[in-house]
């Protein structure tokens, strides 16, 4: 089994080489670290290259789903996928402990057709969890959180269970699944420039009977910023039109990513077919989404 992580930095380079989560996983076998940058710090292409972390960078920047879309395509051209790997949406923002990597292979160990949230908390008392599960939302619901703080689609996970399975959705802070089954997603859905493509990625997700599992052990810190909540901030706008492409894209497994092409990566000139191991995968990501 490989975990391999895919993690995006907006200007996190000190926030990377502080909380050292990138580091630590690195220096597993059993795991390969991917780093996109999107404003091209020298610093931390050293730090990455210091510490076995595969360095990408961007010629201008790019949103959450575009970017984890083109680390997942660097590992289908690159890394010789297997039949057992996982891939890993890792914040820069997540502090992992001693025991959350042990905790997170003995979760995937057990899983086929999931999507894997790790467990997440806001402070070191371990005391207030992070609301990185919720149940989905309506766009009357987004507009009353922004308002008046509405709860109504959070879940008091210290007081109640998860309720039934396609009623809610996890964060890409800290998710985890087969790429395999990544792949079959056809990945994040790229129309979604920053927040809520992990909402529709779960949802899509679900809508092929895929459930969503916390992970109760796999625990790690979430220093969020929450800059979206800042009214009129660029973060706030692109909050606002993902809200509204959420609630108006139909509503379909396979993603229908936009189609932009500014990396210097290598072009796929056919519909990729990628062997894992003994059996074979068609990709759902084509070079008219990738390229």
């Amino acid at each position: 089994m490989r975990i391999i992580v895919s993690t995006i930095s907006h200007h996190h380079t000190e926030m990377i080489i502080h909380l050292a989560s990138l580091k630590k996983l690195a220096k597993a076998d059993d795991i390969v670290v991917l780093c996109r940058d999107n404003a091209k710090s020298r610093e931390l292409r050293e730090y990455c290259l210091e510490n076995n972390i595969i360095y990408l960078s961007n010629n201008q920047p790019q949103g959450f789903a575009r970017n984890n879309n083109l680390n997942f395509r660097y590992y289908l051209q690159n890394l010789t996928p297997q039949k057992d790997d996982y891939f890993l949406l890792f914040n820069p923002d997540i502090e992992l402990t001693p025991n959350t990597i042990p905790e997170l292979r003995m979760s995937l160990m057990t899983s086929e057709k999931e999507l894997i949230a790790g467990n997440l908390f806001l402070e070191r008392s371990w005391m207030v969890p992070d609301d990185n599960i919720r149940l989905y939302p309506q766009f009357r619901q987004f507009v009353r959180t922004y308002l008046f703080g509405d709860r109504s689609t959070m879940i008091n996970r210290k007081t109640q269970s998860l309720p039934t399975q396609g009623t809610y959705w996890a964060s890409g802070a800290f998710l985890a699944l087969r790429a395999s089954l990544y792949q079959e997603l056809g990945g994040l859905d790229e129309r979604f420039f920053m927040y809520c493509e992990d909402i529709d990625f779960s949802r899509r997700a679900s809508s092929m009977g895929i459930s969503i599992k916390l992970a109760e052990n796999v625990k790690a810190l979430h220093w969020r910023q929450r800059a979206s909540k800042k009214l009129f901030s660029k973060f706030f706008f692109w909050h606002v039109m993902s809200v509204l492409k959420f609630c108006c894209i139909p509503r379909k497994g396979k993603s229908t990513a936009a189609k932009s092409a500014l990396y210097e990566v290598k072009p796929l000139t056919t519909r990729t077919s990628v062997t894992y191991s003994d059996n074979t995968v068609t990709s759902a990501i084509t070079p008219d989404q990738l390229t």
